[in-house]
């Protein structure tokens, strides 16, 4: 089932404190044009199939005004099933390592612990958000990658998610010979 946009709620339950707020805002707007700058951004662009989740550390504490926060490093491991960009083949494995707590970006991959609810009915609480295991991911960097709110990574039941999926078979269908690597910005220093 694709959980509408809409019905999404970008949350924080670990723990909140208005100077703990991860600095970059959701990127949900989905065009060709928002897509092709989010290639150009990324290092790595592909869908992956999440195969194994591990909370490798959990710490708990009461920060001074006297709020509980918990912080958990997840490991998370999948494997590749479409590449548009990046040096990484279908079928190889791939880790992903966030810190996920009240003042990070970082996204569990199974939604534990919570970050994102759904709204079932306004005005009521929430309930977890269920994440499929498939993702569409954007990243910078090398290994371990990470899973977070300042890119367009997410999973494929979201319905933005399969918007930009869309758009990226598209841009592949225009080169397909090739993964979509996007020429470098001209230099305008000249």
């Amino acid at each position: 089932m694709k959980a509408p946009a809409a019905l999404l709620l970008l949350i924080c339950v670990i723990g909140h404190s208005p100077a703990n707020a991860c600095s970059c805002a959701p990127k949900r707007e989905s065009s060709l044009g928002v897509i092709q700058q989010a290639l150009r951004d990324a290092d790595v662009v592909f869908v992956v199939k999440l195969r194994e989740v591990k909370h490798v550390d959990r710490t708990e504490g009461v920060n001074v005004i006297g709020v509980k926060w918990e912080s958990v490093t997840e490991d998370a491991r999948f494997v590749v099933l479409e590449m548009f960009k990046g040096d990484y083949l279908v079928g190889q494995p791939v880790l992903f390592r966030g810190v996920i707590s009240a003042g990070s970006c970082s996204v569990a991959a199974r939604n534990d612990p919570m970050w994102m609810e759904e709204i079932v009915q306004p005005g009521e609480a929430g309930i977890p958000a269920t994440f499929s295991d498939t993702w569409l991911v954007f990243a910078g960097g090398e290994e371990p990658l990470a899973l977070d709110m300042c890119t367009r990574s997410q999973p494929l039941n979201f319905a933005d998610a399969q918007q930009d999926l869309q758009f990226l078979r598209e841009l592949a269908k225009k080169a397909p010979h090739q993964h979509l690597q996007p020429a470098p910005a001209p230099d305008i220093r000249r």
